[in-house]
């Protein structure tokens, strides 16, 4: 089997609400395919293919859905191909939103949030149309 890969967040401390958090798969082995796993899911939450024996995978907007356990591992794209351990898990913490009162208009955003809801996406607060 492949040697076990290196998981680390480029963050620290708990990650802000509507932010990317990155973390970055280190191998051992160049021109594979990455893959980010969160514990207890089947499919990838990320995935890179690069030539080199590292990638950084990105979680976009995250949000409380994204807090949990990751691991990677990465794939070769040989004939025959072969898939490495899990590496070591990573914990990505969300920080705690925003709070007000009020209902938003934002819809796609937040379709009907009403009285004393928390935003996960606290930097666009200012954008929202509180009614």
């Amino acid at each position: 089997p492949l040697p076990r890969p290196r998981l680390r967040p480029l963050w620290t401390g708990a990650v802000t609400p509507g932010r990317d958090a990155v973390l970055r798969c280190e191998g051992h082995v160049p021109d594979v395919s990455f893959l980010l796993l969160r514990s207890g899911e089947e499919e990838p939450s990320a995935v890179a293919w690069t030539t080199h024996p590292s990638a950084d995978l990105v979680l976009t907007y995250v949000g409380p859905q994204h807090a949990g356990n990751y691991s990677c591992a990465y794939r070769s794209n040989w004939a025959h191909s072969l898939l490495s351990q899990l590496s070591d898990p990573v914990e990505l913490q969300v920080a705690g939103g925003a709070w007000f009162r009020g209902r938003v208009e934002a819809p796609g955003l937040c379709p009907d949030c009403t009285l004393l809801q928390e935003c996960p996406f606290p930097h666009l607060l200012p954008a929202l149309t509180l009614a």
